[in-house]
């Protein structure tokens, strides 16, 4: 499901950093050739390149069930804390399963999707739900939409502005699956040292057919301050774009 990443409103303010980000050397991602069509093989052999060592206590959440062939989702559940635990999840598409995980581990719940036709409410005690996306600016959707409902004028969000409503300096788990709208939030996450403030991620990463989308997922990727330690393709990839979830966690 997508949300779209641009606004017209204010940039967010940029949460005080409360830890040295882990530095780690650059993730292998050499030029393997091409495969079929696709150009992108330099990120192909980098989603490749994982360490699951850094994963302690992974709990294996299968496909979505709405579909049940989607990759499963990595989580390290030694870098939960047993109290204090906040997750976001972006793109939601009426599929509960990890936000109805992580609530049944005791974490604090928060949803975000705009498309879905629902009204800001308490799924559970802990566990609130906002038609909202998120984006690079503060304000309402402008621009070409993300969203499988094409709706446009829906109010975004950057993450910095969404933590600090609601008084987060630190997220447990963030999950996203925007369908290409990833790119330019993560490009501002890694410019504005959000990831100091993050434990662990989990994203599907949409790249499209062309070099230079490939050269930008590699760039980004390769930039982003935690350690990969799972990837898989998703066989549900459009003609146009190829779809990998992806786990990154900071070791403990």
């Amino acid at each position: 499901l997508g949300t779209v990443d641009h606004a017209q409103g204010s940039q967010g303010a940029v949460l005080p950093v409360a830890t040295a980000a882990v530095q780690y050397p650059p993730r292998q991602w050499r030029k393997i050739g091409t495969h079929g069509r696709w150009e992108g093989g330099s990120i192909r052999h980098m989603l490749q390149t994982v360490d699951r060592s850094l994963c302690q206590g992974r709990h294996v959440l299968r496909g979505g069930s709405k579909n049940p062939g989607d990759p499963a989702m990595h989580i390290c559940l030694k870098s939960v804390p047993t109290t204090g635990c906040v997750v976001y999840s972006f793109g939601i598409d009426n599929m509960w399963d990890f936000d109805d995980f992580m609530n049944s581990k005791g974490c604090d719940v928060f949803s975000f999707d705009p498309s879905m036709g629902v009204k800001t409410h308490w799924r559970k005690p802990n566990h609130l739900f906002e038609p909202i996306a998120i984006g690079v600016k503060s304000g309402f959707h402008s621009g070409t939409s993300t969203l499988y409902t094409n709706k446009t004028g829906y109010p975004v969000e950057t993450l910095q502005d969404i933590m600090k409503r609601h008084n987060h300096t630190h997220l447990s788990i963030l999950r996203i699956d925007t369908e290409g709208a990833e790119w330019d939030v993560v490009e501002q996450w890694i410019a504005t040292g959000m990831f100091d403030h993050i434990d662990q991620m989990l994203m599907e990463v949409h790249v499209g057919p062309s070099a230079a989308a490939s050269e930008r997922a590699g760039r980004t990727l390769n930039k982003i301050p935690l350690g990969l330690h799972y990837s898989a393709y998703n066989p549900h990839s459009m003609s146009y774009v190829e779809a990998w979830e992806t786990a990154f966690v900071r070791p403990l």
